[in-house]
């Protein structure tokens, strides 16, 4: 087991066997990149802060209450089937996140940037905070999938293009 302090980190890969474990024990940014490759990743329920790739291979992210933020001036790609708990895209108003695989978040915070490409699939709210976010070419996908809870999109200030929404639900709004 290692332990991550409050401390800002550039690029980060994990590839350790599956008995390792890596835990935070407070929040933590990250400039660069955050690649999971084999190993236990385990937020502790505190917060961390991308500014490059998310490359989930293989391992197992745990994210407990905490929120992933991607961030910084330059465009970034969302690699991988992880599980969020929450996701903010807080990059520019020039750069975007471009996303492969299949992640999923319980609730997706967009401040500025774009979205381009691929789906994000939303169990919670989605929320566009005082900013301009795109969804570039009309090609990103926010999904609201296989569950019974109640779901909002809520826009305070922001402006932008809607997303393409994919609603496919078996009960609830």
């Amino acid at each position: 087991t290692w332990t991550v302090g409050n401390v800002t980190y550039y690029n980060v890969t994990i590839e350790k066997g599956n008995g390792w474990a890596l835990t935070q024990s407070a929040n933590v940014t990250m400039n660069g990149g955050f690649t999971l490759i084999q190993g236990n990743y385990y937020t502790n329920n505190f917060n961390m802060s991308v500014g490059g790739n998310w490359d989930h291979r293989g391992g197992n992210f745990y994210p407990g209450s905490g929120t992933v933020t991607f961030i910084g001036p330059q465009d970034a790609s969302l690699i991988g089937n992880t599980a969020f708990n929450n996701v903010v895209i807080q990059k520019d108003d020039k750069h975007s996140l471009t996303i492969s695989g299949s992640p999923t978040t319980m609730h997706l915070f967009l401040y500025d940037g774009y979205l381009n490409g691929g789906t994000l699939t939303v169990n919670g709210n989605v929320t566009v905070n005082n900013g301009s976010f795109l969804f570039d070419g009309g090609n990103g996908t926010i999904q609201f999938i296989n569950t019974t809870s109640y779901h909002d999109i809520i826009v305070n200030n922001g402006s932008g293009l809607t997303p393409n929404i994919l609603i496919n639900k078996t009960s609830a709004t």
